[in-house]
């Protein structure tokens, strides 16, 4: 399809999420963001409400008054909002609930979550009911990309959905095959997750796979690399498994042996933080350690314009969960902090080693120690290494030149409907949902 073929006008995409804000996907929030400039109106579906303690990023301030949010399942709401979606659009009513049932009987294993996808979705479409919604984006292939599928079944609206990583690599994603075979397209943030799917997936649905890497704003990273006195070793990132706190606590020891005063700052929460603290309290390196918990972004830029190196020490968890490409390191990138991390999945797509950071193997502590210890021995070298990573951010991960990218598959996809839709039936249908609009809408 040619440019001049796709519509012009604002387009309104339902955007179906696990959570929103969450402070751990302000990548999603920046290409958000730079949508909605670009005249893409999101609408966020949020299937869970934010920790209301938790910071929230000033992007997100617009999008708070948009976002639906699935009411709680106990409630008789989702009841109700299946009742009005099947008198409303009986037959669309009817075939997602037919999806869910036939699934749930197939795989009994999957009726948990295909009943949940079927409230969310019966509430999300009941609620945009009148919003002028041209088509359903659901970010990561479970849970949100399930309930998506739904909502498309019901609606008519064409559907697509991005992956990352943990989606693609254990089995979370229930029905994916189906989710990748009936979305219009589907896109991975890294190179490492389209081989995946491309080696694993039906060759019916590789044409539908495209790559959008995530990008930054470099004009929100404003502050220049000035490391502390006192060396700073920073880690960014939710305490879990893949994110390998563990084996940069045990480089951290052997860094100690060899050099004088050290300190490590690790931003972020979650479920290891008790086992992490008493690790480190065991190591016998509490007193270098600070646990800071989420931080909002300003502080994190902070954080790492302090640090002497950001290290990523990634793993493949055990149940196979594993980082794509955590976006801490293009920050980093951006602000100038030398980066050492996992040679591991999406990481050397950004990072080569010597020089755009260090890279090495996962799980081995020691090779972390003396890579680490590189950094802070040789900061020329460091900064050569900072210097090239910040040139690949600015040419390969401009968010608002992949945004750009995704914003065309947008239109492209919806162009394509309509021209299907005017030639099924050039005269608009009463109480479809796609023509619908309220009365202020016109």
């Amino acid at each position: 399809m040619r440019p001049s073929d796709r519509p012009t006008g604002e387009l309104r995409i339902a955007y179906v999420l696990n959570q929103f804000p969450s402070p751990s996907e302000t990548f999603i929030l920046r290409e958000m963001a730079h949508l909605d400039r670009r005249g893409v109106h999101i609408l966020p579906c949020a299937l869970a409400r934010p920790d209301p303690t938790a910071p929230v990023h000033p992007d997100a301030e617009r999008f708070l008054p948009r976002v639906i949010y699935r009411p709680a399942a106990t409630s008789l709401e989702p009841l109700r909002d299946w009742l009005r979606v099947c008198l409303r659009w009986p037959k669309g009513g009817a075939s997602g609930t037919i999806l869910a049932l036939a699934h749930s009987l197939r795989r009994p294993g999957y009726a948990r979550e295909m009943t949940l996808a079927l409230a969310a979705a019966s509430h999300f479409a009941q609620s945009l009911r009148g919003r002028g919604v041209h088509h359903i984006h659901a970010h990561f292939g479970s849970l949100p990309a399930t309930v998506g599928l739904v909502m498309a079944e019901i609606s008519g609206l064409s559907f697509s959905l991005s992956l990352h990583a943990r989606d693609v690599f254990t089995g979370e994603s229930i029905l994916l095959r189906q989710k990748l075979l009936e979305s219009d397209f589907a896109t991975t943030c890294t190179k490492f997750a389209r081989d995946r799917l491309l080696s694993t997936q039906p060759a019916t649905v590789h044409g539908r796979l495209h790559l959008v890497r995530h990008g930054l704003d470099i004009t929100e990273f404003t502050r220049e690399h000035r490391p502390a006195t006192e060396p700073i070793i920073a880690m960014v990132g939710r305490l879990v498994e893949k994110k390998g706190h563990r084996v940069l606590l045990r480089a951290v020891q052997m860094l100690r042996r060899r050099r004088g005063s050290l300190m490590v700052a690790i931003a972020g929460d979650g479920p290891l933080r008790s086992e992490l603290e008493s690790l480190a309290e065991s190591l016998g390196i509490s007193a270098l350690v600070n646990f800071c918990g989420t931080l909002p972004a300003e502080q994190v830029q902070e954080l790492l314009a302090a640090s002497r190196v950001l290290a990523v020490p990634s793993v493949v968890a055990a149940d196979g969960d594993r980082d794509g490409l955590p976006n801490v390191i293009l920050e980093a990138a951006a602000i100038g902090t030398p980066v050492v991390a996992s040679d591991i999945c999406g990481i050397p797509e950004f990072v080569a080693n010597r020089e755009t950071g260090l890279l090495v193997p996962p799980e081995e502590p020691r090779r972390l120690a003396d890579a680490l210890a590189t950094i802070l021995d040789d900061p020329a070298a460091a900064q050569s290494m900072a210097r090239a990573a910040r040139r690949r951010v600015v040419a390969e991960y401009d968010v608002s030149r992949n945004v750009e990218s995704l914003e065309a598959l947008f239109r492209e996809t919806v162009a394509r409907r309509l021209e299907e839709r005017r030639a099924e039936s050039p005269e608009r249908r009463p109480g479809d949902p796609h023509t619908e609009k309220t009365d202020e809408q016109g």
